[in-house]
């Protein structure tokens, strides 16, 4: 998740000379990635990153940094980084955004995290809709997710419709995303039928991964 979502966001800052430390709780992720930046040869120097230590090294290590200034803003993309490292941010003065990716998330989360949050920052505009009373008076932005133009290019229409073996003449509607709850799925299927009333030259296109897999197979999917 974290090389898939964040590698060029990482790339990008290193190349300004700006180093990034990733505080990622699941070693077996944590040791896969450290594999990959090895193999890529983005590690420098013999200290291991901060996602590949053991919890406990990587706490202290990142509160060390914090007080000695070698951090200049904390950024969270889940909700893994332990109280005690935001506490030693906050109390030294280090900006601390959080974004909601992995929103809907429960209001005893905010509760607990909202004293150490400066910012949070929304991947969309229905996200901030659906979070932000819960987000209460904090300040909040929206800024969708970035995409590689060089790499995902619009093709032709007809190309694409002869690529999926549809017909020319019927209008398609696509779902994109993966088959997990929180994308609720379940409406967009209810809804097939409602809307085929209405115009039956249409199709329905689903592409998608399962991810929560009691979901994707109560659903009735098939592989």
């Amino acid at each position: 998740m974290l090389i898939s979502y964040n590698e060029y966001l990482i790339n990008g800052l290193h190349e300004l000379g700006i180093h990034v430390y990733i505080d990622k709780p699941n070693t077996s992720l944590g040791a896969l990635m450290y594999i990959y930046e090895k193999m890529q040869g983005r590690l420098k120097g013999k200290l291991l990153p901060t996602y590949a230590m053991p919890r406990k090294l990587r706490n202290s290590y990142l509160k060390k940094l914090i007080k000695r200034g070698s951090v200049h803003v904390i950024h969270l993309n889940d909700l893994n980084t332990p109280l005690e490292v935001l506490r030693v941010g906050k109390e030294v003065g280090i900006p601390i955004v959080f974004v909601l990716h992995t929103a809907p998330i429960p209001e005893e989360t905010y509760r607990q995290i909202s004293d150490f949050i400066d910012l949070y920052i929304a991947p969309s505009r229905f996200t901030l809709s659906v979070e932000k009373e819960k987000i209460g008076g904090k300040e909040s932005v929206i800024i969708h997710h970035g995409i590689d133009i060089n790499e995902f290019k619009p093709m032709p229409k007809d190309y694409a419709r002869r690529k999926l073996g549809f017909a020319t003449d019927n209008k398609i509607v696509l779902w994109n995303d993966r088959i997990s709850p929180e994308k609720d799925i379940k409406t967009f299927l209810e809804a097939i039928p409602i809307v085929l009333k209405e115009n039956r030259n249409l199709i329905f296109y689903i592409k998608g991964r399962a991810v929560v897999k009691n979901y994707y197979s109560y659903q009735g999917f098939k592989d």
